[in-house]
């Protein structure tokens, strides 16, 4: 999070990022590595890091880690989300049926 990917593209469209506290990226952290990914997932650490991102003011929330879409959605943070995996793969699906269509 900290590297700041989604921040130039952003900026360029005059879209303010807000990054989480270090605090709260070292949580995200520990819950992917440490819940998500070995399928033990704790509702008290979901909801605490919720209600730690529910704080900001923003008007979406991008869900820039494939984990975080298993846990996390406009339902339970209250806002939008940009899901980056689900967007990308519906970009390569695009790319691809246009490749095809393109190709005959």
């Amino acid at each position: 999070m900290q590297g700041g990917l989604y921040n130039d593209i952003l900026r360029s469209k005059n879209i303010t990022s807000i990054i989480p506290t270090d605090n709260i990226c070292d949580k995200i952290e520990d819950l992917i590595k440490n819940e998500i990914i070995p399928s033990q997932i704790n509702s008290t650490t979901v909801e605490d890091i919720q209600k730690d991102i529910q704080k900001y003011d923003c008007d979406a929330i991008i869900l820039g880690c494939t984990e975080l879409p298993i846990v996390y959605n406009e339902d339970n943070l209250g806002k939008p989300v940009v899901d980056t995996t689900r967007l990308l793969a519906h970009y390569a699906l695009q790319l691809a049926t246009e490749e095809n269509s393109s190709s005959k």
